[in-house]
């Protein structure tokens, strides 16, 4: 069934002959009466639009009449509710608004191409036009979990919902009477096609890690609820969302990102090693070996080490003197070397 909200003056220009009214009301009786039946359609395909899952995504046809438009979904629509059609017609054919109908055909048969002229069809969508200058048509998708908002003026709803596998669609404007001028018969009216999609989208992590240590355990938090890592992108409600990013090997990280509705954003974030520092004071002309190296010059200030189990020594003359330690990831250690004054009394 179809729903029609708003009051749309539907009263025909007193020059317009009342069988044209008398037949324009029949076909719309039809249309809603028998939208099972298959219709033969014929037409001329001039336009193929497919609806991907992106708000900001819009086409705009233009058709003469009985010249239509296929109408397709993307392979991937994982947020889409509904396809919107928006008709805009001229003064003209305004002028012949109860002349002409929109329909709207699913199940359409034989696979539309542009070499052929003839089909079958069910009626989806079957309208005549009312005295206005634009028209909007919602065609829900089957599984959407936001219906729209209650129509407008001049906005048709249909009931039930497409089912996937009705599509591809065919779009056209059909005349209801015989007669009409040749000049509105080649009128353009254009027709813009607007995907509907949920207020949610997907985020994908992709961390890029330093060679070697990709098998270093990671800790992922989205808005302070951790997630596993790795794994398939993450669908979260659009808007903005707080990453953070935890690992003993790592230095955290924190970002921001925006998801957006019907969207798969990809966050990139580098991870930083780490760094762990030593610093060793000895005394002037003291040799200093590291597990087991000798340090020509000891360097000023700190420097990097490797985590892990490690050995200083220092020789001083016959005196030597060794200690064990342990560094750990992201700590810094200072070693000192200390030698005690013993007073002996004779």
């Amino acid at each position: 069934m179809i729903q029609r909200s708003g009051r749309i003056p539907l009263s025909m220009p007193e020059a317009a002959a009342p069988a044209l009214r008398l037949a324009a009301v029949c076909c719309f009786a039809l249309g809603i009466l028998a939208p099972a039946a298959a219709d033969q359609i014929r037409g001329i395909i001039v336009s193929t639009v497919t609806i991907p899952s992106d708000p900001a995504f819009e086409n705009t046809v233009a058709l003469t009449m009985e010249e239509m438009a296929v109408v397709e979904l993307d392979k991937q629509t994982p947020f889409l509710t509904d396809v919107r059609l928006e008709l805009r017609l001229s003064d003209a054919l305004k002028r012949h608004f109860d002349t002409f109908a929109l329909a709207v055909y699913k199940n359409v048969s034989p696979a539309p191409r542009q070499d052929r002229r003839y089909y079958e069809g069910q009626r989806a969508f079957f309208q005549y036009l009312p005295y206005l200058n634009r028209i909007y048509v919602v065609l829900p998708i089957e599984g959407s979990e936001e219906p729209g908002g209650p129509p407008g003026v001049g906005t048709y709803r249909l009931e039930h919902p497409l089912k996937a596998e009705e599509f591809p669609l065919l779009v056209t404007l059909l005349p209801l009477a015989k007669g009409v001028p040749s000049a509105i018969v080649e009128e353009k009216f254009y027709l813009t096609f607007r995907p509907g999609v949920l207020k949610r989208g997907f985020l994908e992590i992709a961390l890029r890690l330093p060679p070697g240590r990709e098998n270093q355990t990671i800790r992922l938090f989205i808005d302070d609820r951790e997630l596993p890592y790795p794994g398939p992108p993450m669908e979260l409600p659009a808007g903005l969302h707080q990453v953070r990013i935890l690992s003993p090997a790592f230095k955290e990280v924190s970002a921001s990102v925006a998801v957006e509705s019907g969207r798969t954003v990809r966050l990139e974030l580098p991870l930083e090693e780490l760094t762990s520092t030593i610093r060793i004071d000895a005394p002037e002309g003291a040799e200093v070996f590291l597990d087991g190296k000798r340090v020509t010059a000891v360097p000023a200030g700190q420097y990097p080490i490797e985590p892990g189990e490690h050995t200083l020594r220092i020789r001083i003359g016959d005196y030597s003197h060794s200690r064990k330690f342990t560094v750990e990831a992201g700590k810094h250690y200072h070693l000192g070397v200390v030698f005690d004054i013993i007073v002996n009394e004779w």
